[in-house]
Formats: C-alpha cells, sequence, structure tokens
C-alpha cells in the first residue's frame, strides 16, 4: 500500500473528489486526516460524507450524490463562464 501513494503528486492532470466516508473510521485503512492528505497531494478536493459508514454505496448513498453533484457542478459552472 505505501508504493500506491507514490504516484499521487501526478493525479492533478484530471480533477478529482475524495469521499471519505465519516462513519468508516473502526473499517477503513486510513483515518479522515490521511485522506485530506492524500486529496490534497493529488490536487483533489475531499468531501466527508456525514452519516456514511462503510458500506455507504449501498447502505447509504444520498451524502455521495450529494457530494458528486456538486463538485460536477464546478465544471458546468466553469464551463458557462467561459462561453
Amino acid at each position: 500500500m505505501s508504493l500506491v501513494g507514490e504516484d499521487l503528486a501526478n493525479a492533478w492532470a484530471a480533477p478529482g473528489l475524495a469521499l471519505i466516508a465519516a462513519e468508516d473510521a473502526d473499517n477503513s485503512n486510513g483515518t479522515p486526516e490521511q485522506y485530506r492528505c492524500a486529496a490534497e497531494r493529488a490536487d483533489a478536493g475531499a468531501a466527508v460524507l456525514d452519516g456514511a459508514a462503510h458500506w455507504w454505496p449501498s447502505e447509504s448513498p444520498k451524502p455521495a450524490v450529494e457530494a458528486l453533484t456538486r463538485f460536477w457542478q464546478t465544471f458546468e459552472n466553469s464551463r458557462r463562464a467561459h462561453t
């Protein structure tokens, strides 16, 4: 796993968003602080999914849907500003 992070600095080429499940501290491979640090190294945003645990995609997808929608809207807003 330690080798995975070595290429994070090159991830800036595409916009990204780290989704951090707020209630997943006991089941995850890192802390929210580590996820934020990885997102920062990749020049990505970070969204904390309040109320979301390890199985958030099937148990509580709404916080992620909202975070991703906001993230994608930034591209739409940017595109409109340049037309």
